[in-house]
């Protein structure tokens, strides 16, 4: 009987929620997937929410209920405060320090359009800019993204 191979993910966005789910229904596997939000964010779409197109909801994902019917892999809300890959370890804020057998490092990237705060760079922004955007038009932001009222909203594209 071999042992469980463990592996330790840094960043919950794209690229680790892909690797844990390539990993999760393999036999012998342990995944401990580590994201400092505890959720992926599609940030491409943000600009959807700061138009009315689409909820907060529907561009983030919780990463503990994505694999929930995973149970080898577990979710670790922390920073990460050091890696060791020669002693294959990481070091959490948390105190706790993880050894791995493999570690995949896919902490992303830090948007930066051109030293210039966008406006819809966060979820929180794009409500905040929707809201702003509905109150100067005279029209309640409650109005248009409403499910049920949502065919009588006019939409030029």
């Amino acid at each position: 009987m071999s042992a469980d191979v463990n592996v330790v993910i840094v960043g919950g966005g794209l690229a680790g929620v892909a690797c844990a789910k390539r990993l999760a229904g393999k036999p012998g596997m342990r995944v401990e997937l580590i994201d400092r939000a505890g959720f992926q964010q599609f940030q491409p779409l943000l600009y959807q929410v700061a138009t009315a197109e689409l909820t907060s909801k529907d561009v983030r994902f919780d990463l503990d209920r994505l694999f929930r019917h995973h149970p080898s892999v577990n979710v670790r809300k922390d920073d990460v405060t050091a890696i060791d890959p020669g002693a294959m370890t990481v070091t959490l804020a948390s105190g706790d320090t993880l050894t791995a057998d493999h570690l995949v490092l896919a902490a992303g990237a830090q948007p930066n359009f051109f030293e210039t705060p966008a406006p819809a760079s966060t979820r929180s922004r794009c409500t905040a800019s929707r809201t702003r955007c509905g109150s100067a038009a005279g029209c309640s932001p409650c109005f248009r993204t409403s499910p049920r009222t949502r065919r009588w909203s006019t939409r030029v594209r």
